[in-house]
Protein backbone atom coordinates (compact mmCIF):
# COMPACT_ATOMS: atom_id res chain seq x y z
CA UNK A 1 0.00 0.00 0.00
CA UNK A 2 1.12 3.52 -0.81
CA UNK A 3 2.27 5.92 1.90
CA UNK A 4 3.23 3.26 4.44
CA UNK A 5 6.67 4.66 5.19
CA UNK A 6 5.25 7.48 7.30
CA UNK A 7 3.20 5.17 9.57
CA UNK A 8 4.32 3.41 12.76
CA UNK A 9 5.50 -0.18 12.23
CA UNK A 10 2.42 -1.80 13.81
CA UNK A 11 0.05 0.19 11.61
CA UNK A 12 2.12 -0.62 8.52
CA UNK A 13 1.95 -4.33 9.39
CA UNK A 14 -1.83 -4.13 9.83
CA UNK A 15 -2.31 -2.44 6.46
CA UNK A 16 -0.04 -4.88 4.65
CA UNK A 17 -1.98 -7.75 6.26
CA UNK A 18 -5.29 -6.24 5.15
CA UNK A 19 -3.99 -5.85 1.61
CA UNK A 20 -2.68 -9.42 1.60
CA UNK A 21 -6.03 -10.85 2.75
CA UNK A 22 -7.84 -8.76 0.16
CA UNK A 23 -5.45 -9.89 -2.58
CA UNK A 24 -5.80 -13.55 -1.59
CA UNK A 25 -9.46 -13.35 -2.60
CA UNK A 26 -8.16 -13.16 -6.18
CA UNK A 27 -5.64 -16.00 -5.93
CA UNK A 28 -7.35 -18.05 -8.66
CA UNK A 29 -6.67 -15.27 -11.19
CA UNK A 30 -3.47 -16.82 -12.52
CA UNK A 31 -0.52 -15.35 -14.38
CA UNK A 32 -1.84 -16.36 -17.80
CA UNK A 33 -5.05 -14.44 -17.16
CA UNK A 34 -3.05 -11.41 -16.01
CA UNK A 35 -0.93 -11.49 -19.19
CA UNK A 36 -4.01 -11.86 -21.39
CA UNK A 37 -5.80 -8.98 -19.67
CA UNK A 38 -2.77 -6.68 -19.83
CA UNK A 39 -2.19 -7.57 -23.48
CA UNK A 40 -5.83 -6.82 -24.22
CA UNK A 41 -5.72 -3.46 -22.42
CA UNK A 42 -2.40 -2.36 -23.95
CA UNK A 43 -3.31 -3.82 -27.35
CA UNK A 44 0.08 -5.51 -27.60
CA UNK A 45 1.78 -8.63 -26.26
CA UNK A 46 3.05 -8.20 -22.71
CA UNK A 47 5.92 -10.28 -21.40
CA UNK A 48 6.91 -11.22 -17.86
CA UNK A 49 10.62 -12.16 -18.01
CA UNK A 50 10.82 -12.77 -14.23
CA UNK A 51 8.81 -15.48 -12.48
CA UNK A 52 8.38 -16.54 -8.86
CA UNK A 53 7.49 -20.23 -8.64
CA UNK A 54 6.11 -21.31 -5.28
CA UNK A 55 6.23 -24.96 -4.27
CA UNK A 56 4.92 -24.26 -0.77
CA UNK A 57 1.96 -26.35 0.33
CA UNK A 58 -1.53 -25.01 0.84
CA UNK A 59 -1.69 -25.77 4.56
CA UNK A 60 -5.29 -24.61 4.82
CA UNK A 61 -6.43 -27.30 2.37
CA UNK A 62 -4.87 -30.33 4.08
CA UNK A 63 -2.18 -31.26 6.58
CA UNK A 64 1.29 -30.61 5.20
CA UNK A 65 2.93 -33.57 3.53
CA UNK A 66 5.09 -33.64 0.44
CA UNK A 67 3.27 -35.73 -2.16
CA UNK A 68 6.49 -37.45 -3.19
CA UNK A 69 8.16 -37.91 0.20
CA UNK A 70 7.90 -41.71 -0.12
CA UNK A 71 10.38 -41.56 -3.02
CA UNK A 72 13.23 -40.23 -0.91
CA UNK A 73 15.27 -37.06 -0.51
CA UNK A 74 14.70 -34.32 -3.10
CA UNK A 75 18.04 -33.61 -4.74
CA UNK A 76 16.99 -31.85 -7.94
CA UNK A 77 13.96 -29.91 -9.13
CA UNK A 78 13.41 -28.51 -12.59
CA UNK A 79 10.91 -25.92 -13.76
CA UNK A 80 10.82 -24.67 -17.32
CA UNK A 81 8.88 -21.61 -18.41
CA UNK A 82 9.16 -20.26 -21.96
CA UNK A 83 10.19 -16.64 -22.51
CA UNK A 84 11.39 -16.27 -18.90
CA UNK A 85 14.85 -14.95 -18.06
CA UNK A 86 14.84 -15.67 -14.31
CA UNK A 87 12.60 -18.14 -12.46
CA UNK A 88 12.91 -17.74 -8.68
CA UNK A 89 11.71 -20.82 -6.81
CA UNK A 90 10.78 -21.37 -3.18
CA UNK A 91 10.06 -24.60 -1.31
CA UNK A 92 10.46 -26.16 2.13
CA UNK A 93 13.13 -28.73 2.84
CA UNK A 94 12.59 -31.74 5.10
CA UNK A 95 13.50 -29.62 8.15
CA UNK A 96 10.81 -27.01 7.43
CA UNK A 97 13.34 -24.41 6.28
CA UNK A 98 12.52 -22.21 3.31
CA UNK A 99 14.79 -22.78 0.33
CA UNK A 100 14.91 -20.00 -2.26
CA UNK A 101 16.71 -20.54 -5.53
Amino acid sequence: PAGLSQLPLLERARRVQQTLFSDLEHSTYNGIKVMQELSRRKQRTVLFPFVFTCFLPNVTAAPYQLPDDWIGKLTYRYSQTPQVLIDHQIHENQHGQLVIG
